[in-house]
């Protein structure tokens, strides 16, 4: 079983991120162009994250998602990072979401 918070990257290249939890487990990964990063453990919060896409690097603090999350309440976090910025979806919208991501790339 899956759940969110889910990180998808939106790059047309792959991403590398850390993701800080309120539980104190932080998670480090590298997602394929068009990808999403889904949780195994129900109930974690994300409080910070950090990503480098396309030599591009930022950084996300707790006040910045609390402040998205202020601004776009949802039921299920879905956090999508791209050179447009970090977005929060809605997590039941994920087909509809994944059609706006690029392709993943073919090896």
């Amino acid at each position: 079983m899956f759940y969110g918070p889910c990180i998808a990257n939106g790059y047309t290249n792959a991403a590398t991120f850390k993701a800080n939890y309120l539980d104190g487990h932080p998670f480090d990964a590298t997602l394929p162009s068009g990808t999403v990063f889904w949780q195994r453990a129900p109930g974690r919060r994300l409080t910070a994250l950090a990503f480098t896409a396309d030599s591009e690097r930022r950084s996300y603090t707790a006040a910045t998602l609390d402040r998205l999350r202020a601004q776009h309440p949802v039921k299920e976090e879905l956090w999508v990072i791209s050179p447009r910025g970090l977005q929060l979806e809605e997590l039941q919208n994920i087909r509809e979401i994944r059609k706006r991501l690029p392709q993943p790339k073919k090896t």
